[in-house]
């Protein structure tokens, strides 16, 4: 095994290693919140975000001890990508859903929202791809994206749902591929992290207005119910990986990659 290939593994243990402890610290947070009187939501998110802010901090400061030259600078197809985010997670939910306006919410949400998305992308996308990569790019890139699918399957204890979470599984794989893709190409964080918290805001502000609380579910009373939104899921998500590829072609992919030692 060479010294790249025991890095490379090396940090997929990293990555399932900060993965467990968001698991663990929002399952501990339910708890937390179902003991203590008052809006469970609040209680349970705020716990989370507490949780999650010191090892934001470590992060943000062991890789900002590596300096990072942006690798494109914003072009037309960020924009266009950025475009697409606001109308389709802010302006339709905005205006096609009905949002009570709380400030203290709004203010919550949006601090809160911040720190768990900057959580996943410093796990999932900075510290995957911010050395060069000898060789099999795109395949790191596919499984880091299901790696961050796959740890959206801890909301099968909040939602009861199997094939729900199944589907949220899908669609975070494709967001996943975007997400790196935007990351290998443009080479800053910030691109990321606010195009994830377009997507994540305005839920995260509805689970905070909407719900009292925040059950966790028995596994035996998990559904195993088949609907139509499992298909439509494993499609879009399916579309979303095939568009990354087109953010990040193969010949940039070629151009990130050094070649492997001989």
């Amino acid at each position: 095994m060479t010294p790249v290939t025991v890095r490379q593994n090396g940090t997929i243990l990293l990555t399932v290693g900060w993965v467990s402890y968001a698991l663990i610290m929002g399952f501990l947070s339910n708890l937390l919140a179902n003991g203590i009187e008052g809006k469970g939501t609040i209680i349970h998110f705020s716990f989370r975000v507490l949780a999650l802010l010191p090892p934001v901090c470590y992060l943000v400061y062991r890789v900002s001890r590596r300096r990072w030259r942006p690798r494109q600078s914003m072009d037309f197809s960020l924009v266009f990508l950025f475009a697409v985010a606001l109308f389709l997670f802010l302006a339709i939910p905005l205006f096609k859903l009905e949002f009570p306006f709380h400030p203290g919410c709004m203010v919550l949400a949006t601090t809160g929202t911040l720190v768990l998305v900057t959580f996943e992308e410093l796990v999932f996308r900075v510290l995957p791809f911010r050395r060069p990569v000898l060789g099999g790019l795109r395949r790191r890139q596919h499984t880091y994206a299901l790696l961050f699918g796959l740890a959206h399957l801890g909301n099968l204890l909040y939602t009861g749902d199997l094939m729900l979470t199944l589907s949220q599984v899908c669609l975070a794989y494709g967001l996943g591929m975007i997400l790196s893709a935007v990351y290998l190409r443009y080479g800053r964080v910030r691109h990321v992290v606010v195009f994830h918290f377009l997507v994540n805001i305005t839920k995260e502000y509805d689970l905070l207005c909407s719900r009292e609380a925040v059950p966790l579910v028995p596994l035996q009373d998990i559904s195993w119910a088949v609907h139509e939104l499992l298909p439509f899921s494993v499609l879009l998500g399916g579309l979303l990986a095939a568009a990354s590829h087109a953010i990040l072609p193969a010949d940039t992919v070629t151009r990130l990659q050094r070649a492997p030692a001989t």
